[in-house]
């Protein structure tokens, strides 16, 4: 039945034009138990108050919602420091004055050359020729000076600095691709004045740039697209009506026709980047416990930013969160008060599902990993035994001896399937699929991936307008009619298809509607192909070598005067018989850039997995992304800390454990039950927001 389904699935894919995966990418890869035993049957997350998680600082303190700490009278709240403005910043270009002319700087031969290739390729493109060579330039100061004058003289031209075959800076001179590109939509006179504003002004948010009156809203399309594609980085277009002339601070290139004159127009600003603080005391950052039930990490942090009218960026956190479940964790904000997060107290948006409280500021935001674990109450619910026991023993006796078992001896830490999206139904896509497209650098197909519709046997999807928009989208690839079908709960959706809209569907437009969702999502999907590599690589090497500790296994030997890299450490075959290691001290590697490989057949496995998806170490250097995946070490055993248990009934048992960050609890659940404990049937659509959690602390 289940290789019917992946059979199913693959078919189904390769079909719609996704993409083709190997085998093992339809297996989570949790395939080891230490030993046969009797199977426990029970259910978790019946309600959220069964999953209770709190986090711990570094400190080893549980998140808590409880007294406020003031800032010492020597460290002031944070403020949104201003940024000075410095000679000629605001006037919309930089003045032609302050920068030598381009005829001092250059002899009058190469100034001929240069203005012969400039009026060639305003009548041809010439971005195919290899262009001027200057020669070579020593001083940094001078070239900088020709990079400015060269843009203000002839903006379809570039420059470029570049090392020669003898290692010295050499200048050269060329067309300028995105001149014709630009030209195809827009008049001569009118790329020139822009490519001249965006080239030499000062990169400052009060400074815009108005581009001539146009009635098409097809051109206005085709106009923002390739707007956003040259200069996207660093700027933004978008659709005013301006009636009059434009406001004074504006650098206009065509100022409206006459008082009371109305026209749409396309104006473009530099975006703006807000501070994130000096990192060096300041305490701009306001540290606080966030408790959540049963809602999804992504829509807490929204409701926080509509409720105090900031961005999503201005949040960070340790760790994500089990949606079926009341958490508590740390957060900090960035230029946040204390008493605007108190003002929110009791507001309707938020309360109760989402409450704020043990407030402080702090000098630095918090990271992925700050904190030394996660303690959980975990309550199973309708537990029995799968089989009778031989000799008449009961279900206490029984779950007595594995949790015993597990308290002692750990479990394997594998990564639990809700890394990955699965929630115990066969939905067809799960996140390592898109972590792989994104890896490929296939930004079509990831966004496909994140918009296919579910299938198998528990997605019975009459009526749900979710799968509805899906399906159209598959069928039609209509973005505009996608985004009217969407739920405006679904934000992960609206993010795309909106940026899809405004890009258009295309690879670069998907590569836009891929970056407009949160980062650490986007970080999610491919550390979830990560940990689907792990786990198929813990299940092998437990396969090859069993529990013992056998030569070419890696393990840590921490130092603060060492990077990562340098603390792996190779076992020999006379370190690994020595028996100053167990099996609790291997670690196996999270495949990224800068991987260590052990060094036995358990390196043949991972290559193996890495040539079937088409990838290399360096695929997880994401350039179009600007994300870089250097890899990292997970222990192949985890053990809980102060592990207690007992009957509130006698078919309910509540667990209290402490375990160490992105240790997952129904991993230990699935040891100590023989896999038959499961998580409680929720509704699709929690389905999907937990999914889109991939949560590390569980």
């Amino acid at each position: 039945r289940r290789t019917c389904y992946i059979i199913l699935v693959k078919i189904h894919m390769q079909m719609s034009g996704v993409l083709e995966l190997p085998a093992f990418m339809h297996d989570l890869g949790i395939e080891h138990t230490s030993e046969e035993r009797t199977r426990i049957t029970g259910t978790i997350k019946t309600q959220p108050e069964d999953f209770l998680v709190k986090e711990l600082d570094p400190t080893g303190h549980p998140a808590a919602l409880g007294e406020n700490i003031q800032a010492p009278p020597n460290q002031a709240p944070p403020t949104l420091p201003r940024k000075q403005e410095g000679p000629g910043k605001g006037n919309g270009r930089m003045d032609p004055s302050s920068v030598p002319a381009l005829n001092t700087l250059v002899s009058q031969g190469r100034l001929d050359e240069i203005q012969s290739l400039a009026k060639r390729h305003t009548s041809e493109d010439l971005s195919s020729e290899e262009g001027i060579s200057l020669g070579v330039i020593v001083s940094k100061e001078e070239r900088g000076h020709i990079h400015i004058a060269l843009r203000l003289a002839y903006p379809q031209l570039k420059s470029i600095s570049a090392k020669n075959v003898s290692g010295e800076t050499e200048l050269c001179i060329s067309a300028d691709r995105d001149y014709w590109r630009l030209r195809d939509l827009l008049e001569h006179d009118e790329v020139i004045r822009l490519l001249r504003f965006v080239h030499t002004a000062q990169m400052s948010p009060s400074q815009s740039y108005l581009l001539p009156p146009d009635p098409s809203k097809d051109h206005r399309t085709k106009v923002h697209r390739l707007l956003d594609d040259i200069f996207g980085s660093k700027m933004v277009a978008r659709t005013l009506t301006v009636e009059g002339r434009p406001k004074r601070r504006r650098v206009e290139a065509h100022p409206a026709g006459g008082e009371g004159e109305e026209a749409t127009r396309i104006m473009m600003r530099f975006r703006k980047h807000t501070s994130k603080g000096t990192g060096k005391g300041d305490n701009s950052y306001l540290k606080f416990v966030m408790k959540k039930t049963n809602l999804e990490h992504q829509e807490a942090i929204q409701r926080l930013c509509s409720s105090l009218h900031i961005q999503p960026s201005q949040f960070s956190c340790a760790g994500i969160k089990d949606r079926r479940a009341i958490t508590f964790q740390y957060m900090t904000a960035r230029s946040v008060t204390m008493e605007t997060m108190k003002s929110l107290d009791g507001e309707c948006d938020l309360y109760p599902e989402l409450q704020t409280g043990s407030y402080q500021y702090v000098p630095h935001p918090l990271r992925l990993g700050n904190l030394s674990g996660n303690e959980f109450v975990v309550t199973v619910r309708d537990v029995a035994l799968a089989t009778p026991v031989p000799g008449g023993g009961g279900v206490e006796g029984v779950v007595e001896a594995g949790a015993v078992r597990v308290r002692e001896r750990g479990f394997v830490n594998y990564f639990g399937p809700q890394r990955f999206g699965y929630q115990g139904v066969l939905r067809g896509v799960l996140s390592p699929h898109v972590g792989l497209a994104m890896l490929k650098g296939d930004c079509m197909s990831a966004v496909k991936l994140l918009l296919y519709p579910e299938l198998g046997e528990a997605c019975d999807k009459s009526g749900d307008p979710v799968h509805a928009a899906k399906l159209y989208f598959q069928s039609t690839h209509d973005v505009s009619g996608t985004l009217e079908r969407m739920p405006p709960s679904r934000r992960r959706e609206g993010y795309i298809l909106r940026a899809l809209r405004r890009h258009g569907f295309t690879e670069t437009g998907c590569q836009h509607s891929l970056m407009s969702i949160p980062h650490s999502l986007r970080l999610l999907y491919v550390h979830s192909l990560s940990s689907l590599l792990w786990n198929h690589l813990v299940s092998h090497r437990l396969q090859e070598y069993g529990e013992r500790v056998v030569e070419g296994d890696l393990i840590l030997r921490p130092s603060q005067e060492k990077t990562l890299r340098e603390c792996v450490h190779v076992l020999t075959s006379l370190e690994a018989s020595s028996g100053h290691y167990s099996i609790g001290d291997v670690v196996l590697p999270m495949v990224g850039t800068g991987t260590v490989f052990p060094g036995n057949r358990t390196a043949e496995k991972l290559q193996q997995m890495l040539s079937e998806l088409g990838l290399t170490l360096d695929s997880f250097r994401l350039r179009h992304f600007g994300m870089h995946i250097a890899g990292s070490y997970r222990k192949m055993v985890a053990c809980p800390r102060h592990m207690t248990w007992e009957w509130l009934d006698g078919r309910s048992l509540r667990l209290h454990f402490t375990l160490n960050p992105s240790c997952y609890a129904t991993m230990l659940l699935g040891e100590l039950s023989g896999g038959g404990v499961a998580t409680h049937t929720v509704d699709q659509s929690d389905v999907d927001e937990e999914a889109e959690d991939n949560s590390q602390s569980d």
